[in-house]
């Protein structure tokens, strides 16, 4: 795998406290005036709730319901005309189930909460997805989730379900997943009962730029080994052949040309890569960080063993496994 040097990047740092939303600018299909009315008030300072009570419900009759609501009225106007007893009687019962619905619709919904699956991240402008739990307390019937302009349909009668989103985030830290719909036209299909609900806070980690190499030499650096640096420059080098163990593979070399070399000398044994911080940091501190997701993303892609310092501590992955680290350069 080719490793290119990281340019500088312009994504902010993320701020203190709660997690900020990370909704993507477009990508979302567009939604009516309804539906933008109702996500105005779903919002709790500025924050889309994960879990659906009857006040984040928003209950609508559909074009039947309206048509059933209306002749309900029609039937207790004449039966007042004609002094029909039963008939009034009727209309008023048609009337109760008609209302009665409407909350019935309510209670199917309240009560779904979501959650991102642990152990998933996101890579700053890039799209990905990401796995959503959806759980219910009790059975719930004909649920659909609406995301990125496509209906799923849910199947909560075993209580737990997953669905799959599409998100880009373009800023770096702990981010709010971008909210979708919950919807539902039980018990009749007279009425529409939607809530605006969010998975919750995701780590985002930089955007791992890479190509210019006005930053080949500190790149070169960074991904230099932490044990007898001087000694390792004295081996013979040759191309590396697959099954060689990877702790003879030269990191410096491979960081600054992206070309695996293998040492023939007796320097290699032990050698971890290393992503070091401190030799990047004049780059200013996003370029740093975005220069470092790039190394970490590369280790991970060869499975290559290495060691990431930053300011708040040090992370070791000796399976070359990048989880840790992105988490870890997310929160820096």
């Amino acid at each position: 795998m080719t490793m290119a040097s990281a340019t500088s990047s312009k994504t902010g740092a993320p701020k203190t406290g709660a997690p900020k939303s990370g909704f993507p600018k477009s990508g979302f299909p567009k939604i009516g005036f309804i539906d933008r009315i109702s996500k105005r008030f779903a919002q709790q300072n500025k924050r889309y709730p994960s879990g659906i009570t009857m006040r984040k419900v928003f209950v609508l009759p559909r074009r039947h319901g309206f048509m059933v609501g209306f002749s309900t009225l029609g039937v207790f106007a004449i039966a007042i005309r004609i002094q029909n007893n039963m008939l009034l009687l009727l209309s008023v019962a048609l009337f109760i189930l008609f209302l009665l619905s409407l909350v019935w619709a309510g209670r199917n919904m309240a009560g779904i909460t979501v959650k991102v699956q642990p152990g998933q991240r996101l890579i700053a402008g890039q799209a990905q997805e990401v796995l959503v739990t959806i759980r219910a307390d009790r059975p719930r019937h004909f649920v659909v989730a609406k995301i990125g302009g496509k209906i799923q349909r849910l199947d909560l009668s075993r209580l737990v379900t997953s669905v799959a989103m599409t998100v880009q985030i373009d800023q770096r830290g702990r981010m709010m997943m971008p909210p979708f719909v919950l919807e539902s036209d039980f018990p009749f299909g007279l009425a529409r009962c939607w809530s605006w609900i969010s998975a919750g806070a995701i780590l985002v980690a930089p955007v791992p730029h890479q190509g210019n190499s006005r930053f080949l030499n500190q790149m070169a650096q960074a991904g230099q080994s932490f044990e007898d640096e001087e000694a390792s420059g004295a081996d013979s080098l040759a191309d590396w052949i697959s099954g060689t163990p990877q702790t003879r593979i030269h990191w410096k070399r491979f960081a600054a040309s992206g070309r695996l070399l293998v040492k023939t000398g007796d320097h290699a044994k032990g050698e971890l890569m290393m992503i070091d911080y401190a030799r990047l940091k004049s780059l200013g501190h996003e370029a740093a960080l975005s220069a470092m997701c790039a190394l970490v993303l590369a280790a991970n892609a060869q499975q290559v063993p290495f060691v990431m310092s930053l300011p708040s501590g040090e992370v070791k992955s000796p399976n070359g496994q990048s989880g840790e680290a992105l988490d870890a350069l997310a929160l820096a």
